[in-house]
């Protein structure tokens, strides 16, 4: 079937992609927080439920249906029954507006899942939308596009939000680019870019992917085990001696990063947020952000998905993210594919630092990982 209604599978991966795009333009939004991205991606995943609804209703058991069933479940089960309780008790922090976002994303989820087929065209098309939007912002957007005058967002709320979508991009790059001078080309452009963003969390998770990388390049996966404890003690050794200086340059670097120690007290606040009653524990505070600097409840993100999501929907919020993720990057390892592995676990390591649970262009990445893990099993490349 190459048509959903009147449009083309093409036609409509280029306008998915352009509005993923075009919802990182934060200020094109409007007093209501609804930008022309927003509502595109509305229109377009409103379509496909309309025109494919009865293959949804036969296919939800399937595999490639997986992650919507569960999204869904926790949405319709956990999230949604929890951000009310915690409205109606007041609780700081629970926000309505982000259950909607949550909601809205279970919507795209099954759009994506319904036109699987166009996963390639979407993370193409991402790439090349995103790359033009990064030229264009920074020759021709002005001052509004660097955040207090020395870091690059391209119209982003954020330098970190616009480091979400590099890392992103990158992971598109390495799945659906086949050229390899082509692929190396736009993983330079977008480490420029992220570079110039001054974004901390995008330096540490190319870091964490170069490390990765290098590691499994030098060791395949068959003498992986036997070899990594030695891999261990060698960079045990070399540290030893070194001690003293590399510690000190990671301590000011770290300084730096946590911003004299404020992340990290968010961090532990949103801990604290989310081990606040065994109710929470279990089952998170419901939608909303429950961190703060002076404690928890202060409306403030902990800035790590990880937290944040336990915060949010408790273990279930959480295992959703991660899952697909590191689904992927053992079976990419097992399969020989150590790039994928590679950028995979730099995306987690990102995660650390961000909240990236609210963002449609996340969940994409999601199912794309979920999705190629079952065609990893089934031995199609």
């Amino acid at each position: 079937m190459r048509k959903v209604g009147p449009l083309s599978k093409a036609m409509f991966g280029a306008l998915f992609s352009a509005c993923i795009v075009l919802v990182l333009q934060t200020g094109m939004r409007g007093a209501t927080g609804i930008g022309l991205g927003e509502m595109g991606l509305a229109v377009l995943v409103m379509f496909v439920l309309f025109a494919k609804f009865p293959t949804l209703v036969a296919s939800l058991g399937g595999r490639e249906f997986r992650i919507l069933l569960w999204y869904g479940l926790w949405v319709l089960l956990i999230l949604t029954p929890t951000t009310l309780l915690m409205s109606a008790l007041d609780m700081p922090g629970s926000s309505m507006r982000d259950l909607t976002a949550y909601i809205f994303v279970s919507l795209v989820i099954a759009a994506i899942a319904l036109m699987r087929d166009t996963l390639p065209l979407i993370g193409r098309s991402f790439v090349i939308f995103l790359l033009t939007t990064l030229v264009w912002q920074y020759f021709f957007g002005g001052s509004d596009v660097w955040y207090h005058g020395v870091r690059f967002t391209a119209g982003a709320e954020n330098p970190n939000q616009l480091a979400l979508y590099l890392v992103c991009a990158e992971l598109f790059v390495v799945l659906f680019t086949r050229n390899m001078l082509l692929k190396l080309l736009f993983l330079c452009i977008f480490f420029v870019f992220g570079i110039i963003s001054g974004s901390d969390a995008y330096l540490l998770s190319r870091i964490v992917m170069l490390i990765m990388a290098l590691i499994m390049f030098v060791i395949s996966k068959r003498r992986f085990w036997y070899l990594f404890p030695f891999l261990v003690m060698s960079i045990v050794g070399v540290l030893i001696p070194t001690y003293t200086d590399i510690s000190s340059i990671l301590e000011a670097y770290l300084m730096t990063a946590d911003e004299g120690g404020s992340r990290l007290t968010i961090l532990a606040n949103g801990v604290r947020a989310w081990l606040d009653t065994p109710f929470s524990a279990l089952f998170g505070n419901g939608a909303g952000a429950f961190s703060g600097y002076a404690g928890p409840f202060q409306s403030f993100e902990a800035h790590n998905t990880l937290v944040d999501m336990l915060s949010i929907g408790g273990p279930a919020g959480a295992a959703l993210v991660y899952t697909p993720l590191l689904a992927l990057a053992f079976r990419s390892y097992s399969n020989d594919l150590w790039l994928i592995s590679a950028f995979v676990g730099g995306l987690m390591a990102f995660s650390m630092f961000h909240f990236m649970g609210r963002q449609p262009v996340t969940w994409i990445v999601l199912y794309t990982c979920s999705y190629t893990v079952l065609l990893l099993k089934r031995k199609l490349n």
